[in-house]
């Protein structure tokens, strides 16, 4: 279980920057450019460099977990495995991730104050005002109650996905889809005549 929760706060917690850090924004703009949600299709809707970052920073710090508490406790590297399954991995399946990015807007009741509903996540994908930069936990929902971003999910009603209008028409293509990040990330460095990195995203 410590595996388990340690590995959900990496991913919550690299979720919340590729919001609040305007580089990182440029990269994650790539998956909520998606207007429409289409399971495997939107969940692999990623530009490179955020699976590069996140496998990175994900597998650095639960190999680290793993191998301190391994060495500390003397628990066989396999104890972090269910059936010889990732233990994070078959949570996530038993919890419905698979319709998290889908209009199948399944709802947890009381339980959203705990784990993270498909309902929730769909939310987190809206473009609206009162819905934008919420919900960013993967299986539990605490760490937004922790950091102020929780929101429970609403009786089904039409919301629109995507970007905000100024970038909306940013990813229409294969090559925007990979080019326009570095193009903004460059612009944005360009532009920093302050000599600090560009703080966080405003929408």
């Amino acid at each position: 279980m410590p595996y388990v929760l340690a590995q959900d706060f990496v991913q919550f917690l690299f979720h919340y920057l590729l919001h609040k850090v305007r580089l990182l924004w440029y990269v994650h703009q790539v998956h909520h450019s998606s207007e429409f949600l289409l399971f495997s299709f939107s969940v692999k809707r990623t530009h490179f460099l955020e699976e590069v970052f996140n496998l990175s920073l994900t597998s650095g710090v639960i190999g680290l977990l793993i191998g301190a508490m391994s060495f500390t406790f003397a628990i066989p590297i396999w104890k972090s495995e269910l059936f010889g399954v990732d233990a994070w991995f078959l949570v996530h399946l038993f919890s419905f991730w698979h319709l998290r990015h889908s209009h199948m807007g399944l709802s947890y009741g009381w339980l959203e104050s705990i784990l993270q509903s498909p309902a929730q996540h769909q939310l987190h994908h809206s473009v609206e005002n009162e819905h934008w930069d919420k919900n960013f936990g993967l299986l539990f929902s605490f760490w937004d109650r922790l950091f102020g971003c929780f929101l429970r999910s609403l009786p089904p009603e039409n919301f629109r996905l995507g970007l905000p209008q100024a970038d909306r028409g940013d990813y229409d293509s294969v090559l925007k889809l990979f080019f326009m990040p570095f193009w903004k990330i460059g612009k944005a460095l360009l532009n920093d005549r302050g000599g600090q990195l560009p703080g966080v995203s405003i929408r």
